[in-house]
């Protein structure tokens, strides 16, 4: 059973990532906040390229 709090938990199965879940993998992608999961840029990073 997910916990009753999913804005606050890391949690997923096979097809539903919870809402942190998704804000890790948003700021990942744009900021590159914890990890380089885009490389070489991130997408922040790009956009401002593209301007």
């Amino acid at each position: 059973m997910a916990c009753s709090d999913v804005s606050n938990n890391v949690w997923w199965n096979e097809f539903h990532p919870t809402d942190a879940v998704n804000q890790i993998l948003a700021e990942n992608m744009w900021f590159g906040e914890y990890t380089k999961m885009c490389y070489p840029v991130n997408l922040h990073e790009m956009v401002k390229l593209k301007q």
